[in-house]
């Protein structure tokens, strides 16, 4: 297939062709403008477009494409996005550093879905989580805090898990801050299309010992609406700017935002679109 009259620039909007069907992008290399997984007439491939020798790639794709796979490529489209409207460019000030090692301050690792790392800094500033099945719910909240109290760097961590009820697939977003702490979540929202279960709370209160209503939001949570549609206020998070552009938590920036409108001094993640990965 010729991928050489592709506009990589505007996908996922323009169909590669009859047949084809985007199923993920993601910023690549300077060098590549965009990569995109596919399915081509029922198989699955990664599209690229190389500028240096103005050339489309296809090849076979080599990983899953699943709910995890896909919102992990909504993670990275919140820091192309940022990196865009910053700069013009797709891996500047922000690296696509993905799953690096992240070394504790007791000598472990951990090993994150994806991370962006500020141009001028060894060790990410955001970290992103996308819940594995084998963690319980607090397990997975855990690991994320772990990010941020057992290192003295790391400025945000962030995850989304999917978790099992009767009816429905309760989705829930939690994220913990250098600038707060960490002793608590920032948050902990529910943007699926059922409440959590009575266990779920349960282990929630007991593990941090506040309310839920302190915690939770979304769902099930004080008549909040369901996530149904793109940009709702209580869906969109928005990343603290010091941990998105700083090296540390005195508030220095290695990165000077250009004065051009609100829209390029957020790095923000619209949950409607994770949900959309996870719930047809």
């Amino acid at each position: 297939m010729d991928f050489s009259q592709v506009d990589f620039a505007v996908l996922p909007q323009d169909p590669l062709s009859p047949g084809c069907q985007i199923i993920s992008c993601a910023c690549e290399e300077e060098y590549r403008c965009l990569a995109s997984w596919v399915h081509v007439h029922g198989l699955q491939y990664k599209a690229e477009y190389d500028t240096k020798r103005s050339l489309g790639v296809l090849s076979p794709l080599s990983r899953p494409s699943g709910p995890h796979e896909l919102s992990t490529g909504t993670f990275r489209y919140a820091h192309s996005d940022f990196n865009r409207a910053a700069s013009g460019r797709n891996n500047f000030p922000l690296r696509d550093t993905g799953s690096c090692d992240v070394r504790l301050l007791n000598g472990s690792i951990l090993i994150p879905d994806s991370s962006v790392t500020l141009t001028g800094r060894n060790c990410p500033n955001i970290v992103f989580e996308s819940g594995l099945t084998n963690l319980t719910f607090v397990e997975f909240i855990r690991k994320i805090q772990r990010y941020i109290i057992e290192t003295d760097n790391i400025m945000y961590a962030i995850g989304w898990k999917r978790l099992e009820v009767a009816e429905g697939t309760p989705l829930v977003a939690v994220a913990f801050s250098r600038l707060n702490g960490a002793t608590l979540p920032l948050f902990v929202i529910n943007f699926g299309n059922a409440p959590l279960s009575y266990q779920a709370l349960t282990s929630l209160r007991a593990e941090f010992g506040v309310g839920i209503n302190v915690l939770c939001r979304g769902l099930g949570f004080q008549h909040d609406p369901e996530c149904g549609q793109a940009m709702m206020a209580l869906y969109t998070i928005v990343v603290p700017l010091q941990c998105v552009v700083c090296a540390d938590t005195t508030g220095q920036q290695l990165f000077q935002l250009p004065n051009n409108g609100q829209y390029a001094r957020e790095f923000m993640i619209d949950l409607f679109d994770v949900r959309q990965d996870f719930i047809a």
